[in-house]
């Protein structure tokens, strides 16, 4: 064989090598559910302001929350409760609560949810949340004109789906 058709044939080669080793990581990457990105990042970026100003007025409405989850009956679900109070103390009543929450490690699946109201100021649903950990929960309370918003991290144990037989 020619020493230049060696030559070629190497560098071919090579570059067919990188090509399939890039796809390979590509596809890596992409289906790890560990891996996410913040969805509507550009738009929330661009309305950071208009976000901002909402967590402002959030705060100056003074409500306190306070959210539990417990263990559903259902292995692989979370009961989540919330109490909801204005600033003087007053149940907020007939709110609209929404979730959006995700596990630490797998914030590519994201499970959004509504708690039904129960009685006074409080508020109850229940979510496929399936792993034990911490979860980054994103509530959103709307109560006439007002918009409440609160991201916090709480340390979730769930049931897991299966259970071993001993």
């Amino acid at each position: 064989m020619k020493p230049h058709i060696v030559w070629i044939s190497i560098i071919v080669g090579l570059l067919a090598l990188s090509v399939v080793v890039h796809g390979i990581l590509l596809v890596a990457a992409l289906s790890d559910p560990s891996f996410a990105v913040e969805p509507d990042y550009e738009a929330k970026a661009a309305n950071f302001d208009a976000i901002q100003r909402q967590r402002w007025a959030s705060q100056r409405l003074g409500w306190t929350t306070e959210l539990r989850t417990r263990p559903a009956v259902d292995p692989g679900e979370v009961e989540i409760s919330l109490e909801a109070f204005d600033r003087d103390g007053e149940p907020i009543r007939d709110a609209a609560v929404e979730l959006e929450t995700f596990h630490n490690a797998r914030a590519a699946e994201v499970i959004n949810g509504r708690l039904t109201h129960i009685r006074e100021g409080r508020y109850r649903g229940v979510l496929p949340m399936t792993r034990s950990g911490v979860w980054e929960i994103r509530l959103t309370i709307t109560s006439e004109d007002d918009v409440y918003v609160r991201t916090l991290r709480k340390n979730v144990l769930s049931t897991p789906r299966f259970h071993l037989a001993r």
